[in-house]
């Protein structure tokens, strides 16, 4: 029998497994009413190919879980971008690479979509790009040690489509769900794989329709056992990946992939921080930095991890007249936030830099551009990483926030994709305009690979880092 028969066996059999566990827990809960102490978090340790152990979440997503593969953007609905497990280190070198077979089929161009890796398979979806002559979206499911293609899956949007798009793929219980889409009539739909076959599809409710951004923010596997769906510009809804149905109202979010934990989202919105139930109107606290004399037009994406959230707020410019040196209302900060109280934890004013000075034409004042912000966050539990502006990487207690080191690994930098950014017990992995750095857990740098990387993401499981690019897959071991 081959690893790969070994592994569908042992992912089918853990299906049947949580479907009686669930029908049990279902008459329990008919018999007695109570509410069982397992919330889906538990660990489970799998034999991998070659006889080594895993020890991975099934299928959950809970943040507090950890787990070495990576099932979701991020690595978890808290987006803490942090594996537990080993990665491949300073001296990394490619262990395989994989390119899509067909013209025009992308693995990504915009850096927002990552490789998923679950149970010994990493996991790649494509598009064409709009304005292709076909509308066909794939799943391809790669042996995560070789490269090796075990299986496919293609949706063909027929010829009155032009293009497709689709989600990053979230894996729950070793089946795929990910969202397709064909271009020119706006359609799309969530479909369910299993080893390359759909399990179900399940298409938008009425009023989700001709949603197009819907492929833009990612799927997120929560502790209940449902997948968190995007369905439109700014909205989510809940999605039984066990079945294909959608339940519940839209979730409004704002602008990127939400970061998820306790039934709420953590999240920027209308100029202060919230703490937001899934499905609420109002939030359960807001934090608010205008109070504190803070004035910022850049949000980094926030991160919860151990019971607490971490964001940052930054200015990207203050006009002349006010300078030379950028004023303290607009260096950029980072936040430590209790999750459940929206209590300030500690505040860290970040290292800034004042840039190059721009003009807005006849009667307007000149500017200065500042470099300093967190661009992309990962938390361990030993440190909180943070890629800034000025093109360093730097390491801060989460106890206090105090600076342990900081790393120049770049020039000055103003893009910020959240993906390119992950970090493990050896350290941080980033990806930028000019290559592939590691950064150890001690603050020394190692250049992986030089060339253009700012839009390439990255994964890390099973000891490997998984760099996707726009029409290939690269894996360092």
């Amino acid at each position: 029998m081959s690893d790969h028969d070994m592994r569908s066996r042992a992912v089918r059999r853990r299906r049947l497994l949580a479907a009686a566990g669930a029908g049990i827990a279902g008459l329990a809960g008919c018999s007695s009413g109570g509410e069982s102490d397992n919330d889906g978090g538990g660990l489970a340790t799998t034999t991998a190919p070659g006889g080594s152990e895993t020890t991975s979440g099934e299928g959950t997503g809970d943040p507090e879980t950890e787990s070495a593969d990576w099932r979701m953007y991020r690595g978890g609905p808290g987006q803490a971008a942090y594996s537990p497990g080993a990665g491949p280190g300073g001296d990394a070198d490619i262990e395989w690479t994989w390119s899509t077979p067909n013209t025009d089929e992308y693995v990504d161009q915009s850096g927002t979509r990552q490789v998923a890796v679950a149970d010994g398979t990493a996991y790649v979806a494509t598009h064409l790009p709009y304005g292709g002559e076909t509308s066909r979206t794939y799943l391809y499911g790669l042996d995560a040690a070789t490269g090796e293609r075990l299986w496919v899956y293609e949706r063909d949007w027929g010829e009155a489509q032009v293009g497709s798009n689709r989600s990053m793929p979230v894996i729950v219980d070793g089946r795929a769900v990910f969202l397709v889409s064909g271009y020119v009539n706006d359609r799309w739909e969530y479909v369910g794989v299993d080893d390359g076959e759909a399990a179900w599809t399940a298409a938008p409710v009425p009023a989700d329709e001709d949603k197009r951004l819907a492929g833009r923010n990612a799927p997120l596997a929560l502790p209940d056992g449902t997948v968190l769906a995007s369905v439109g510009n700014n909205r989510y809804r809940r999605l039984a990946p066990s079945v294909g149905e959608f339940s519940g109202d839209a979730i409004p979010v704002t602008g990127w992939t939400p970061t998820v934990a306790d039934d709420s989202q953590f999240v920027h919105w209308s100029e202060t921080f919230q703490r937001r139930p899934l499905g609420g109107d109002e939030p359960d606290w807001r934090f608010d930095w205008h109070e504190r004399g803070i004035v910022t037009n850049q949000l980094t994406p926030p991160v919860h991890a151990d019971g607490t959230v971490y964001f940052g707020v930054g200015m990207d410019y203050f006009d002349v007249p006010d300078g030379p040196e950028v004023p303290d209302s607009r260096r950029p900060r980072l936040f430590a936030v209790d999750a459940g109280t929206g209590t300030d934890r500690w505040t860290r004013v970040l290292e800034t830099e004042r840039g190059e000075r721009g003009s807005r034409g006849e009667g307007g004042d000149d500017y200065w551009l500042i470099h300093g912000r967190a661009a992309a966050l990962a938390v361990g539990p030993d440190a909180v990483y943070a890629y800034t502006t000025t093109g360093d990487v730097a390491a801060f207690s989460p106890a206090d926030g105090s600076e342990r080191w900081r790393t120049s690994v770049s020039d000055r930098n103003l893009a910020s994709i959240p993906g390119n950014f992950v970090a493990c017990p050896d350290g941080v992995y980033v990806a930028l305009p000019d290559g592939l750095v590691h950064v150890s857990s001690d603050g020394e740098a190692s250049s992986l690979a030089t060339g253009d990387h700012e839009t390439a993401t990255l994964s890390l499981a099973g000891g490997r880092l998984f760099v996707a690019r726009n029409e290939r897959i690269e894996v360092y071991g």
